[in-house]
């Protein structure tokens, strides 16, 4: 009865995280950069080189989507390719010099929109909500 309970809250809290994390991110129009791109830069960044099929797993991106949102990229000179080691056909996505100045630029714009998401939460609301993300984070994931 628990674990019923249990996986009801918890497909609840990943759409409603997904859906937080949309909304911090969908106002870089004005940046030149989509929600999509500042997401693989974002990941490119925090976890280095990956192949594209790594990116479009783990971002659940479509084939399809993921090819446009790389070449994007590329031709704005965000990211770069580099030939994998193990299969030279291969190619290994990095964020570049450019890539984390972009990054940066939108960081404030993320930092605003969180800032307003939780505006309207008062005091002990907001460390009861620390509480419970920092017990998630340690608890269920590590």
């Amino acid at each position: 009865m628990i674990r019923d309970s249990f996986n009801q809250v918890y497909f609840q809290f990943i759409s409603d995280v997904q859906r937080a994390a949309f909304e911090i991110t969908e106002n870089f129009q004005p940046e030149g950069i989509t929600q999509v791109e500042y997401g693989v830069l974002e990941f490119l960044y925090f976890f280095k080189g990956h192949l594209f099929d790594d990116i479009v797993r783990d971002l659940y991106l479509s084939h399809y989507k993921g090819r446009k949102v790389i070449k994007s990229l590329s031709d704005k000179r965000y990211i770069e390719a580099r030939p994998f080691d193990k299969d030279k056909r291969k190619k290994v996505y990095h964020i570049t010099r450019k890539g984390k100045a972009k990054l940066d630029a939108c960081f404030f714009q993320v930092m605003k929109n969180v800032q307003t998401s939780h505006d309207h939460l008062d005091e002990e609301t907001l460390k009861n909500l620390i509480e419970c993300m920092n017990y998630i984070s340690n608890k269920l994931y590590k």
